[in-house]
This record gives C-alpha cells, sequence and structure tokens, in this order.
C-alpha cells in the first residue's frame, strides 16, 4: 500500500493554433492535476478536439 501521499499541483497549459507556436501568447487553460501526465489526461477529457498543446509549466505559490 503506498503511503504517501499526491498533491495536487496547477499547470499552465498553452493551446496554440499551429503546431510550430509553443508559448504562453495563445489561449491557456489552468489545470490542478498529480502530475504533467495527468493533466494532459485531463485536458484531453476537458477538450477532446484539442490538436496542438505548447508549453507546459507548473505554476508554483499561486493561489488560485
Amino acid at each position: 500500500m503506498n503511503t504517501q501521499t499526491t498533491h495536487k499541483r496547477k499547470f499552465l497549459i498553452a493551446l496554440p493554433s499551429f503546431p510550430c507556436k509553443k508559448n504562453f501568447n495563445h489561449p491557456t487553460i489552468l489545470l490542478e492535476a498529480k502530475n504533467e501526465m495527468d493533466a494532459l489526461d485531463l485536458l484531453f477529457h476537458l477538450r477532446p478536439h484539442t490538436r496542438h498543446v505548447g508549453k507546459i509549466e507548473e505554476m508554483t505559490g499561486v493561489d488560485y
């Protein structure tokens, strides 16, 4: 049994219109997840037609 607690962290994900664009000057979504892969799974669950994913940054010290 895993006795470690997994704290959810916040990830800001850029959603660019074109595959070669990666920065945050595009629409973004803020998600709360266990890790980066969990955040991507949640993103594709919430927005199944998302084609391009840009930068993913963990937001630290931010209360939203």
